[in-house]
């Protein structure tokens, strides 16, 4: 099976770098991903069995990337592997740390919570806006 590996770019413009790639292997495949040490992320399996970085994941289950060691720069190189009989489909997401404060309530994120009780006014009142 040949392998085709290209550096894509999106067209959006994001505040912050991130990766969002899927990866769609066949039983026995593997493939290796470079994560930078300065990303926060996650890989989730949407069908299949998966092995990354030597740890199992099967549908519904996420695996969180290991923060570095302080001061670590460069990639870390993650292993993907499919030990399955069957597909596997997995998504990765990583971006850039933020190291902002966020608050949570229920589905809404913001900043502040402030911005918690703003999006809830909004939602009760029908102005909310989905993405």
């Amino acid at each position: 099976m040949d392998l085709l590996l290209a550096t894509l770019r999106s067209p959006t413009r994001n505040h912050v770098p991130v990766t969002v790639a899927t990866f769609e292997l066949a039983p026995g495949a593997s493939i290796e991903q470079n994560a930078p040490f300065s990303h926060n992320g996650f890989f989730y399996p949407l069908a299949g069995r998966a092995r990354i970085g030597g740890r199992e994941l099967t549908v519904g289950d996420i695996g969180w990337l290991d923060r570095p060691a302080e001061g670590a720069t460069g990639d870390a190189v993650i292993r993907i592997e499919n030990p399955g009989s069957e597909p596997l489909v997995v998504v990765h997401y990583a971006g850039a740390r933020q190291n902002i404060p966020i608050v949570t309530y229920g589905p809404f994120v913001g900043d502040t919570r402030e911005d918690i009780v703003r999006a809830m006014r909004s939602y009760q009142a029908g102005t909310f806006v989905e993405v």
